[in-house]
């Protein structure tokens, strides 16, 4: 999170790590959470989209902002505005299918109880783990 000030406004303003898109955009970021997905999954999207958003809440230097035109995830650094990395669109694919990892039959309901952000689309999901390895680093 980080605060900017601005002298014409009485209170300082907070801003998230995540930028949410605005309101005209929200349609193409809601269809690619969700697609075609039954309401369980849904639901499992929303409480992973919260749990995303509460950890990128926490880095101070790098946001992380979902491209309507591209569909693309950005990383921006917060001190100069520039876009650091970009993810591109990568299909239907969600975090739970990355590619270094072992598979087990039981995932997908560990995930859905401990770590629900894993069923975000698996651009959204590495430029999240992105942001936080680059957050790291300084």
């Amino acid at each position: 999170m980080h605060v900017n000030l601005n002298c014409n406004q009485p209170r300082p303003q907070f801003g998230m790590a995540f930028r949410r898109p605005n309101y005209l955009e929200m349609g193409v970021f809601t269809e690619k959470l969700t697609g075609s997905a039954d309401e369980y999954t849904c639901e499992i999207i929303r409480k992973g989209l919260r749990q995303f958003c509460l950890e990128q809440a926490r880095l101070k230097k790098y946001d992380v902002r979902f491209n309507t035109k591209d569909k693309s995830v950005e990383i921006i650094n917060n001190a100069t505005g520039r876009v650091v990395d970009k993810t591109i669109e990568m299909g239907k694919h969600t975090g739970l299918d990355m590619w270094d990892e072992k598979r087990f039959p039981g995932r997908k309901i560990f995930a859905s109880l401990f770590n629900p952000k894993r069923f975000l689309p698996r651009e959204l999901y590495y430029a999240g783990e992105q942001a936080k390895k680059l957050e790291a680093l300084f």
